[in-house]
């Protein structure tokens, strides 16, 4: 080694490292003039919080969360409400063999001439039912 970096390398002990480190671990006192005690200073003051208060919170300011969770729901309610109010039902075979989109179909119909939404919408509220 050079005689430069010898002459800064320092042989540290068990004892200088633990004083040394003794300080860091530890809350700093609150500034004067504050106003404030210690635990207020840090936030340990007011309503403690449970973890699913924590997560729902967090997940109410992702936007995106927002969005999959409202397009969950609305899913959810048009599988339930298409069911009692859709005029066809998942199993009804029409006259209509591979229609496009239409009015009266707006998912358009298979080969077999299935009404194509009434199937999407029977497999969302057979998939939100199943465990």
């Amino acid at each position: 080694m050079p005689e430069e970096a010898r002459e800064n390398f320092v042989i540290q002990t068990p004892e200088h490292v633990a004083e040394a480190e003794a300080g860091m671990h530890t809350l700093a006192s609150p500034g004067a003039g504050l106003g404030l005690s210690g635990s207020d200073t840090y936030g340990l003051t007011g309503e403690a919080k449970g973890q699913f208060r924590i997560v729902a919170g967090r997940f109410v300011h992702q936007r995106l969360a927002m969005v999959g969770l409202c397009v969950f729901v609305l899913l959810g309610l048009g599988s339930v409400l298409a069911g009692h109010f859709w005029q066809f039902n998942y199993q009804d075979i029409t006259n209509n063999l591979n229609d496009p989109p239409s009015w009266t179909n707006p998912f358009g119909t298979n080969s077999i001439g299935n009404d194509m939404f009434a199937q999407v919408m029977a497999g969302c509220r057979r998939t939100l039912r199943s465990p």
